[in-house]
């Protein structure tokens, strides 16, 4: 994983130098934020490529996906839903504004390594998952159902579950920005997935083959956490 990321840190500073781009941010989520050798690979990346990256807290990253959600869609309570590869980032919003925020372990890659071992899971493996996100979203005092509260979600595995969803209705558009995914979509999306192997995933119209292994872990996820906050759709 260290020899990935390094590599993927020079091909992106080479890029940067034959664009002439010298001005980069450059940002570490919950894999490093989580590492407990965090500091050698970032030394190292350091070196290497001359690239300084900061580490964002929990706190942060969910602040930066309040201002993206609020940037683009247009609501004015309700919660944004980032779901990366280790960490949920979960966000109120009130009045366009963000009133409350917490980033949680639930990321589908962690999720399905630790929770999903077979291929197909059992139902038992994936029983004790949701159980596992409940009582973690549950332990949250201000994430609950209310009137008028729409959910906004970011990131790649809910890109991919809206993908999935229009393929299963034909939809007619190839655009999942604004795209609403109603809770029962979502549902039977993931009947179909908790009967699959990665593999037999991997064939689903709309499936991104590298992120078969991922999907049912993240989709239980973002399903139990739709449930809890009471909400009927996800923007």
């Amino acid at each position: 994983a260290i020899e990935r990321g390094v590599r993927a840190a020079h091909i992106y500073a080479s890029f940067c130098r034959a664009s002439a781009i010298d001005e980069i941010v450059c940002v570490g989520t919950s894999a490093i934020r989580d590492a407990e050798n965090r500091q050698s690979f970032l030394r190292r990346v350091q070196d290497e490529t001359g690239l300084s990256v900061r580490v964002l807290s929990g706190e942060e990253e969910a602040y930066y996906a309040y201002l993206a959600a609020v940037n683009s869609v247009t609501f004015e309570n309700g919660y944004v839903l980032n779901l990366g590869g280790g960490s949920l980032e979960i966000v109120r919003v009130e009045q366009r504004r963000l009133v409350e925020a917490t980033s949680l372990p639930l990321g589908a890659v962690r999720v399905t390594e630790a929770f999903l071992a077979g291929d197909p899971p059992s139902a038992k493996q994936i029983g004790r998952l949701t159980e596992h996100v409940q009582e973690q979203l549950k332990a949250i005092p201000w994430l609950r159902a209310e009137p008028g509260m729409q959910m906004v979600g970011q990131g790649g595995t809910l890109r991919l579950i809206a993908r999935l969803a229009q393929k299963r209705v034909n939809y007619p558009l190839d655009i999942l920005h604004g795209f609403e995914l109603g809770e029962a979509q979502i549902e039977s999306v993931r009947r179909e997935l908790s009967k699959l192997s990665v593999q037999a995933r991997a064939k689903l119209p709309g499936m991104k083959p590298d992120r078969a292994d991922i999907s049912l872990g993240g989709l239980v996820v973002v399903h139990e956490a739709l449930h809890i906050a009471g909400a009927e759709s996800m923007t």
